[in-house]
């Protein structure tokens, strides 16, 4: 969105703005409409099914909403990933057996380490917490 916004700027700082090439005035405004589209509010819910022994998440950005069911036997761990270690920020993940993870709740959204353990125990799922040293 700010590279749109500053090509735009750009754009119609010209003296002919009126003038410019229609085509540049669009590819501003595309690029302005992706990044507002990036920046729309996600939800996401996610349930721990103890009898089905699964977890189902559901997302939702906008209209859009995507369904995902994942097996206790697919899920190699949760916990909490801290992408940098001077920051304090840890999101709640999932991590799947083939090396994927997959956040659990929303960015907004706290999970607290109460929680987390809670959750842990009653799955019977490992809890393992990491910190990107990229």
């Amino acid at each position: 969105m700010a590279v749109g916004t500053i090509y735009l700027w750009g754009v119609l700082r010209t003296p002919a703005y009126f003038a410019a090439d229609p085509w540049q005035l669009l590819i501003a405004a595309a690029l302005v409409g992706i990044g507002i589209l990036i920046w729309l509010p996600r939800e996401v819910t996610t349930t721990f099914d103890l009898r089905a022994q699964e977890v189902r998440q559901v997302a939702r950005r906008w209209k859009r909403v995507r369904h995902r069911v994942i097996a206790f036997d697919d899920i190699a761990s949760i916990g909490f990933y801290q992408p940098d270690a001077t920051e304090p920020a840890k999101f709640p993940v999932v991590r799947l057996k083939r090396t994927e993870q997959i956040q659990i709740v929303s960015s907004g959204d706290v999970l607290e380490e109460k929680a987390m353990n809670f959750i842990a125990a009653v799955t019977g799922l490992p809890r393992i917490d990491t910190v990107y040293r990229g």
